[in-house]
């Protein structure tokens, strides 16, 4: 099922719908002033492709950095299967009270080979995941409404889950299509020395995608099929869906729907690798959708997503009021998706994975050198899997300090890159073909 919403914004209404309608014409101004989408079409093609060859010039020249020193921030109550133990905060967390009472919380070239390991192998350790992207979340802003008791949903979540304040965006972009592509595909934006150009899924755009493009269009070779989370689990026979709140996400349905390859895995699923595609403006109602759909038809895999705090950060700036309280609105948001897989059908049966594309600074967020930018929030919560510093449970990711590592680096950082993989290990699959963000030795209890 596909279906677009558009829903009318009440600008009266106390979740601040109205304010967040026009942030969003604020920043649809904005880009539409200064991305090269507006150019001609061929030259923004001559550009483009200069661009990536560029790319791909430095990247196979670029000297490697010594690995980046280490450090952390954070804290706070709901059960999944594995009940509250009081675990530490993640290390460098700040101690704080505990905030709010919240509710009752009770194909394409070879792949190398999978580096991801879950107790049980070949076992899933649920049925059911939910990928959560809340576009623009700033870890610093999140602290400080933590601080004061204003997010009471991801303070319980960070007594439940392995979470960590300190994760990372792709290196070469911190905007939102390329780093939500990451998340699918399990790819880095642009080619890497380490492995080559034909790992690199090479989507830099950022405006709605035009009605004949797609994903597997900018690979290289030309043509070359990108793979993407939403393949492993329908080739696997599972149900998938993406409720998103961005009209540019209709990018993955003209490539997994309208492109999609062919299934080579067992019976034939038919092409078409997203069961259930629904894009609705306004996040409120665009979650009650999801929610109705969990009741009714819960697929395996839901990605979701949340054009809240971005809109309200391009409108009037990150750490504004006005984008605290999106935050806390998000939060709110968040609320009801907990409140959802904490009922009987889902009881012990269900993961989340809550991550954002990149922070922001002031209006923006595209320099990729500032940490601003570049530090997001990464949280995994699934039974099994022991709550605090995620950096401890994920033994091949290490603390980044201050810095964005580039792939090349033999110590790598979680990234929002890393959550399509840990999706598919969360339901017992293989990664994804030819992905090379893989997060090993997630460990069960």
């Amino acid at each position: 099922m596909v279906r677009y919403q558009s829903s009318p914004l009440n600008e009266q209404g106390s979740d601040c719908s109205g304010f967040f309608a026009l942030s969003s014409r604020v920043k649809s101004g904005y880009e539409r002033l200064v991305d090269p989408a507006r150019l001609k079409r061929a030259t923004r093609r001559v550009l483009s492709r200069t661009l990536w060859a560029t790319l791909l010039i430095v990247a196979c020249t670029q000297r490697k950095k010594p690995p980046a020193p280490e450090t952390t921030p954070t804290a706070a109550v709901f059960s999944v299967g594995n009940a509250s133990n009081g675990a530490s905060p993640p290390s460098g967390a700040s101690s704080r009270p505990t905030s709010a009472t919240a509710p009752g919380l009770t194909a394409s070239p070879t792949s190398p080979p999978s580096l991801l390991r879950l107790a049980g192998a070949q076992q899933p350790a649920v049925k059911h995941v939910v990928l959560l992207s809340v576009d623009g979340l700033a870890p610093r802003f999140l602290e400080m409404l933590l601080e004061q008791g204003k997010a009471p949903h991801f303070a319980a979540l960070q007594k439940q889950a392995a979470w960590t304040h300190n994760a990372r965006t792709d290196k070469t972009y911190t905007i939102t299509l390329p780093n939500h592509t990451s998340m699918v595909t399990g790819l880095p934006v642009s080619p890497t020395r380490k492995h080559g150009v034909h790992f690199a899924h090479g989507w830099t755009e950022n405006t709605d995608p035009e009605p004949r493009d797609n994903l597997h269009r900018y690979r290289v070779p030309a043509g070359s099929y990108t793979a993407s989370m939403f393949d492993v689990a329908h080739d696997n026979g599972l149900r998938t869906a993406m409720f998103a709140s961005k009209t540019k996400f209709s990018l993955y349905a003209q490539t997994y729907n309208d492109a999609g390859g062919p299934d080579t895995v067992g019976p034939d699923n038919g092409r078409q690798k997203i069961d259930t595609v629904v894009i609705d403006v306004t996040p409120s109602t665009m979650v009650d959708s999801f929610i109705a759909q969990l009741q009714s038809n819960p697929p395996a895999l839901s990605f979701v997503h949340f054009n809240q705090p971005d809109g309200t950060g391009h409108g009037v700036g990150w750490g504004s009021p006005a984008y605290l309280t999106a935050v806390q609105q998000m939060d709110a948001l968040l609320g009801k998706i907990i409140a959802a897989l904490q009922t009987p059908q889902f009881s012990g049966n269900a993961a989340l994975i809550v991550t954002a594309d990149h922070g922001g600074v002031e209006l923006h967020h595209g320099d990729q050198s500032d940490m601003r930018n570049f530090q997001i929030p990464f949280y995994v919560w699934a039974p099994g899997v022991a709550p605090g510093d995620a950096y401890r449970v994920f033994k091949n990711r290490f603390s980044p300090g201050n810095e964005n590592p580039s792939y090349d680096e033999e110590k790598q950082p979680l990234r929002n890159g890393d959550a399509g993989n840990i999706a598919m290990a969360l339901l017992g699959l293989g990664t994804i073909p030819g992905s090379v963000i893989h997060s090993a030795g997630l460990q069960l209890e």
